[in-house]
C-alpha cells in the first residue's frame, strides 16, 4: 500500500475518502461525550447502510437506532467496556473498521 501513495495522483482519492470517514469519526466522538443529539436517528449522522448493518448484527433484526444508541454499539464492537468515560478515538476506529468488515461480507455472501 505503501507504494500505491507515494505520488499526488494517488494520494488525492485517499484523501478523499478519509476526510469523510473522519468527518464521521468526530461526528460520532462528540455525540459519545454527550456534545451531540443523542436522540437524532443514527442514519442522519451515519453515512451508508452503517446504522442498520449494525443493528442487523448486533439485534439479528435490522432496526432503527438512535445515534446514542449507535455509537454505543459502535465502540463496543471496537471493544469498549461501558465504563465511566465515553469511547475513545480508537475504540470507535476498531468499531468502524469491524463493521465494515462484517457489511462487506454481508453485501459478498448470496441471499438464500
Amino acid at each position: 500500500m505503501r507504494e500505491q501513495l507515494e505520488t499526488r495522483g494517488s494520494l488525492d482519492p485517499a484523501i478523499g475518502v478519509l476526510s469523510v470517514v473522519a468527518v464521521a469519526l468526530v461526528n460520532l466522538r462528540r455525540l459519545a461525550s454527550g456534545l451531540g443529539a443523542a436522540d437524532r436517528p443514527a442514519h442522519e449522522m451515519v453515512p451508508g447502510r452503517g446504522a442498520l448493518g449494525l443493528s442487523a448484527w448486533r439485534d439479528k433484526a435490522p432496526r432503527a437506532l438512535s445515534a446514542g444508541a449507535f455509537v454505543q454499539a459502535l465502540a463496543r464492537l471496537g471493544g469498549w467496556i461501558p465504563r465511566k468515560q465515553p469511547p475513545g478515538w480508537v475504540v470507535l476506529w476498531r468499531g468502524w473498521m469491524r463493521l465494515h468488515t462484517v457489511l462487506e461480507f454481508e453485501s459478498a455472501t448470496p441471499k438464500m
